[in-house]
């Protein structure tokens, strides 16, 4: 009455010597057709296979095997047979469990295909990222986390990220930082990091949380640099505020600042407090500026 199908086999001859009502519906054959069958019926694998799975089984000390079953329509199923030796009236038999693995291969399948896009990812990225556990312990570094903190995982592994890359000033920060990842949220901000030599690094910091059953129980760090962004942003500024020839600032900035000086004073009631404008001819200026 089990539900699981079960065999059992002449080990000499590979004849099924008795079925249960599991196998017959697995199979699709009628008790009396199994029991005139052999193992070699079902098993769908070249004999070559077969005892190339047996030997490995063998060498891994284990009792059971993975083959390739045949259904009485003829489609074939990855299955994992559980099989011991039993004796009964002196004759040597196997008696074996047989568990569809179908959609274990699948999952299987599809976890590897999954695995290998993330290494992928992970290793080729030209971002540097950290996985860290809950704790903020390293757990694993990409290349590109190498190449810009000088780092080498066999030397951090299993250390405080925090601690790693961030001066003591920067703790409170960065534990803030820790805090939003632990509630599961996802994290994006400027900071600066050091390297291995202590040299300091404008980057662009992306925490994202890994949750398991509501609880986070780990994250990754990815970190870009934001040199080249912050460059361009002084020269935008530099262009707004400055004159580009002289590198004095500009009417415009001035006139701005003004209006703020001006807007403070009033707003701390300091309207009687002058303010002073000093206006400066050089000759020839604007010659100059705008030859």
């Amino acid at each position: 009455n089990n539900h699981t199908p079960m065999l059992i086999i002449d080990a000499k001859t590979k004849k099924i010597d008795d079925v249960n009502l599991a196998a017959c519906n697995y199979y699709g054959y009628s008790r009396g057709k199994l029991i005139n069958m052999y193992i070699t019926d079902i098993n769908a694998l070249e004999k070559e296979e077969i005892e190339k799975e047996i030997e490995k089984a063998k060498n891994e000390n284990r009792k059971f095997f993975r083959f390739k079953h045949k259904l009485s329509n003829g489609d074939i199923m990855d299955v994992e047979v559980y099989s011991g030796p039993i004796n009964i009236d002196n004759r040597d038999l196997l008696f074996s469990i047989i568990h569809d693995s179908q959609e274990k291969i699948e999952l299987e399948r599809k976890y590897r295909k999954s695995k290998i896009y993330f290494d992928s990812l992970f290793d080729n990225s030209p971002e540097a990222i950290a996985i860290v556990n809950k704790d903020f312990k390293v757990l694993d570094v990409n290349n590109g986390f190498q190449n810009v903190f000088l780092y080498d995982l066999k030397d951090i592994k299993g250390k405080d990220l925090t601690e790693l890359l961030c001066e003591e000033t920067l703790y409170d920060t960065s534990y803030s930082f820790r805090e939003s990842i632990k509630k599961g949220k996802f994290v994006k901000k400027e900071v600066k990091r050091k390297r291995k030599d202590g040299r300091l690094l404008d980057l662009l910091l992306l925490g994202f949380p890994l949750i398991l059953d509501g609880e986070t129980i780990a994250a990754y760090c990815v970190y870009s640099d934001i040199k080249e962004v912050k460059e361009k942003d002084k020269q935008i500024e530099l262009l707004t505020k400055r004159d580009i020839l002289t590198g004095l600032f500009n009417r415009k900035f001035f006139l701005n600042e003004l209006d703020k000086r001006i807007l403070k004073n009033k707003e701390e009631n300091r309207i009687e407090e002058k303010i002073a404008v000093i206006v400066i001819s050089i000759n020839e200026f604007k010659e100059i500026t705008e030859a």
